[in-house]
């Protein structure tokens, strides 16, 4: 899954007749993005690797080139790479325990480690550039049809109110539609910290479809969200 725009904010890096440019790597074997620093030419044709080794990983596919001076922002699997800033980003949320702060990076080590079949958590993240924005884990309720949780959507608080998010949240449904889901769940609570995520969650379509009162503890109810994606 791989969603890319890039924007032009200032000229083309040109050095001696090649863009210096960004590719693209899929890990196959893992469903993990990651990149190096190429040459590209006008026509975006590889022309060297900065790093000659990438050329050797196995089970790779080119994705494409972005010459130095575009923006592009993009929504990806996480690579390892990304595990310091999605920890800061969760971090700072705001919202999380510590708990739920250090379960986060255990939790991108199994996806890393074991995939995301096995691991059962997908990764995303929304991209500018090297920066990540936001994040997103999924993956698959296991004995059900088709039916997936929504574990953690975070954004970097200097980046909210952009869309992230909810370009976050569509990339998910539309992951589980081609996986031939047919719902997404997610929970989240009832306190008025979570205000905004209950409400972010019917902006988007969710219904809330139960709600199991002291779950969390005494005055903290469980507030369960439902989308029928296909």
């Amino acid at each position: 899954m791989f969603d890319l725009n890039a924007k032009r904010d200032d000229g083309a890096c040109v050095q001696a007749g090649y863009h210096f440019g960004i590719q693209f790597v899929l890990r196959a074997d893992l469903d993990i993005l990651e990149w190096e620093s190429v040459f590209v030419d006008e026509e975006g044709n590889l022309k060297s690797f900065q790093n000659p080794a990438l050329r050797k990983m196995e089970n790779t596919e080119t994705i494409g080139y972005l010459p130095n001076g575009w923006q592009f922002n993009m929504i990806s699997p996480a690579a390892k790479t990304d595990k310091p800033q999605i920890a800061d980003i969760t971090a700072r949320a705001g919202v999380f325990s510590q708990e739920e702060i250090d379960s986060v990076p255990m939790m991108f080590d199994e996806f890393l480690e074991q995939g995301a079949e096995d691991s059962g958590y997908s990764f995303i993240v929304y991209r500018e550039s090297e920066q990540v924005l936001g994040y997103a884990i999924y993956g698959y309720r296991d004995l059900t049809d088709g039916v997936y949780d929504l574990y953690w959507i975070a954004v970097d608080p200097a980046a909210r109110r952009k869309g992230v998010g909810r370009t976050l949240l569509n990339a998910c449904e539309e992951a589980v539609r081609e996986a031939g889901g047919r719902m997404l769940i997610a929970e989240t609570s009832g306190t008025e910290k979570y205000e905004e995520t209950r409400a972010f969650y019917i902006r988007t379509g969710y219904v809330n479809e139960a709600t199991i009162r002291d779950f969390y503890s005494v005055g903290d109810d469980l507030k369960i969200y439902v989308k029928r994606v296909r």
